[in-house]
């Protein structure tokens, strides 16, 4: 859902990228038992084409890019947070 705001110029991503498909999103899923493995299998059942472009196999690239490291989890530190406040 990532790609509705940025799409229509209403908010930006902070982060890093997101997963799945930025131009179409599937939704309404259908849950399935596989019948050997017994995994439950999820199948979307409607989708919704966000934008009329070609998707390069991203999601919603984040505009201003950040990544975590162990020394800040270990330390609960959050610069994406940060980063948040620093730019409002």
């Amino acid at each position: 859902m990532c790609s509705c705001p940025e799409s229509t110029k209403r908010g930006i991503s902070i982060g890093e990228e997101t997963a799945g498909n930025k131009i179409i999103i599937s939704v309404n899923p259908m849950n399935s038992v596989l019948p050997n493995t017994k995994i439950i299998a999820e199948m979307s059942t409607t989708t919704y084409v966000i934008r009329n472009n070609y998707n390069a196999g991203h999601g919603v690239i984040a505009a201003y890019y950040t990544t975590s490291n162990i020394e800040n989890i270990i330390t609960g530190k959050d610069i994406t947070k940060d980063l948040v406040v620093s730019i409002i």
